[in-house]
């Protein structure tokens, strides 16, 4: 959704804050999950949201977008992450986090600005 919302920038800006932990910051699927279903430390949520935008991009660089729609509908059919991932993707759902997976979270991020300060909220 917040590939399709275009809300790269947005995260981009709400990622700047923590750039003394972003160098090497590459944490596993399930700490990403947990990061973003709980929500409670906004330092991790907001980290794991912005490298999880990075996974879809390298992922949309690889495939087309009805292949990513194809394995959320083979999903919601019953299949298990596997099974939609060998049918879209040709491969194991692991194999495929592994090639879509930055090696951390600036890795092709691009330069990370200040973002400007809104006069109005003073």
């Amino acid at each position: 959704a917040s590939y399709v919302a275009d809300e790269r920038p947005v995260l981009h800006q709400q990622i700047y804050q923590f750039t003394d932990v972003l160098e090497g910051y590459s944490p596993t699927i399930d700490e990403l999950d947990d990061h973003i279903l709980a929500g409670i430390d906004m330092q991790n949520s907001r980290l794991a949201y912005f490298f999880v935008y990075r996974m879809f991009e390298n992922l949309l660089e690889r495939y087309e977008f009805t292949s990513v729609t194809g394995f959320a509908r083979r999903l919601g059919e019953g299949a298990s992450l596997d099974e939609a991932s060998r049918e879209e993707f040709g491969m194991s759902y692991a194999e495929l986090v592994a090639a879509v997976r930055p090696a951390d979270i600036l890795d092709g991020a691009g330069s990370l600005e200040k973002p400007p300060i809104n006069e109005g909220t003073r």
